[in-house]
């Protein structure tokens, strides 16, 4: 994939600088993956827009991936006419008229700096949340524009908005930021503020690097969720893939193990009542459980070394006691019960809620639009020595099996076999073999329409 697919301006961006495009249209040789003139590809939008609607009304058209503000600005002043853009009987919209979306790029690496003449020179800002920060400014520049020319769901309709590319290096690169933890940090932090802004997806880029760690060249071939996945270098098996996660990979699949089915709560994120010192934002299901995430904003130069102290307001009510879960939860399951009051925040965000396990929400083909089908599942303690309690909750009477794998999918021992469970909560007691060793274990449950598999470790 392109990272940007439409433009690339070499001064374009800078309004001070002659020949920028706030005030000109593009050359077609400054668009190095169109080399044609603008008004060629809003016509590319508008027919585009004219036979998806047509086939879907309901379907979104989106640009292709924005990477400049002053290239939105381009499109929302001209139309497709192919002589200079100007509105015509045939040429009647602007491009703004022909796509719903905002799909936009964004690489922060290149914006954490600034001139300042009192030392006579740059002053970096290279670490995650000013590389968070920019992001988001990235976003509402672009909203700024839109509203601008009338897209304010007043005049025009609003437009969705969604983050197509982003991602920092692991790796540092001349001035640039780059390392292991502020990568990992920044893609949960990015994530979070995500739904904050109202930006609707996030895609990383990428999900493997293109070279190994010592032979990057490039700030954009050690982006990967993953180890090269081609065999190349150090971790080269016969070209087969190794899927070796990064820690920014470990950090992207804890954020969806946690959150999933979690969606902002924007009243009880002003509940929180954050210092500055402390970012973060509440989440909630639709069975209102709640996770909290929460981390110590960094504040100095190529340092994701923070801390902070929190108490959670008594207003929220979330009890003495909270699991939390680190970055790595994915793979260490570790989650202890910590105080709500003063609880110590790093600069990885952590995530806090009063139940270790987050609900099981079956896909809508399986559920329909019914919540009674909804379930809740809890397994504590975790870690566990030799009695594992494993709590239920049904929304419907329904039959249940319940069953205990090892590692490698072996079952071990069925706990419930199609058994009727009421309504409500009840508490299962397990009393584990005396044979099982120390390790990770998964607790199966199925009702017949959905499964839900719950990782837990025996510690002896």
């Amino acid at each position: 994939m392109n990272r940007i697919l439409t433009e690339v301006p070499s001064d374009g961006d800078c309004p001070a600088i002659g020949g920028n495009w706030w005030d000109n249209n593009p050359n077609p040789c400054d668009l190095g993956n169109l080399k044609a003139p603008v008004f060629h590809y809003i016509h590319m939008l508008r027919i585009a827009y004219d036979v998806i609607k047509t086939i879907d009304p309901t379907a979104y058209v989106s640009v292709g991936g924005i990477g400049y503000p002053s290239f939105l600005d381009v499109l929302l002043r001209n139309t497709d006419n192919p002589t200079d853009g100007s509105v015509s009987p045939d040429y009647p919209l602007k491009g703004g008229a022909y796509f719903d979306c905002l799909s936009f790029h964004y690489y922060p690496m290149y914006d954490l700096r600034y001139w300042d003449n009192t030392v006579g020179g740059f002053v970096y800002k290279r670490h995650s949340d000013a590389a968070t920060d920019e992001y988001i400014n990235r976003k509402n520049s672009l909203l700024n524009i839109l509203n601008t020319y009338g897209y304010n769901g007043t005049i025009y309709p609003q437009k969705v908005f969604i983050a197509t590319e982003s991602n920092i290096p692991r790796k540092e690169f001349s001035d640039y930021i780059g390392s292991d933890e502020a990568q990992r940090n920044y893609l949960v932090k990015a994530m979070i503020k995500s739904q904050v802004y109202d930006i609707k997806q996030l895609y990383v880029f990428t999900i493997g690097d293109s070279k190994d760690y010592a032979s990057a060249t490039d700030p954009h071939d050690v982006m990967g969720l993953y180890q090269p996945l081609t065999g190349i270098g150090p971790l080269a098996n016969n070209g087969q893939y190794l899927q070796q996660y990064n820690s920014a990979g470990i950090a992207y699949k804890t954020f969806s193990d946690v959150l999933m089915g979690y969606k902002l709560d924007t009243v009880k994120t002003a509940a929180l009542a954050l210092p500055a010192a402390v970012r973060g934002a509440a989440f909630k299901n639709t069975l209102g459980d709640y996770i909290y995430t929460l981390w110590a904003a960094t504040t100095a130069d190529k340092s994701e070394t923070s801390t902070a102290l929190y108490t959670f307001p008594a207003a929220l009510n979330v009890g003495p006691e909270l699991y939390q879960r680190d970055w790595n939860f994915s793979q260490t399951n570790t989650a202890p019960l910590v105080p709500s009051v003063n609880v110590t925040l790093t600069a990885s965000p952590s995530f806090f809620s009063s139940q270790l396990i987050v609900t099981a929400l079956p896909p809508d083909s399986v559920r329909g639009n019914n919540p009674v089908n909804y379930f809740k599942l809890n397994l504590y303690p975790n870690p566990v020595n030799n009695k594992l309690f494993i709590k239920l909750g049904l929304k419907k009477k329904q039959a249940v099996s319940i069953n205990i794998y090892n590692g490698s999918g072996q079952a071990l021992m069925q706990v419930a076999n199609n058994k009727l469970f009421e309504t409500g909560d009840s508490i299962t007691e397990v009393l584990l073999p005396a044979g099982m060793s120390n390790g990770i274990y998964y607790c199966r449950l199925f009702t017949g329409t959905h499964q839900e598999i719950i990782k837990f470790e025996v510690i002896r």
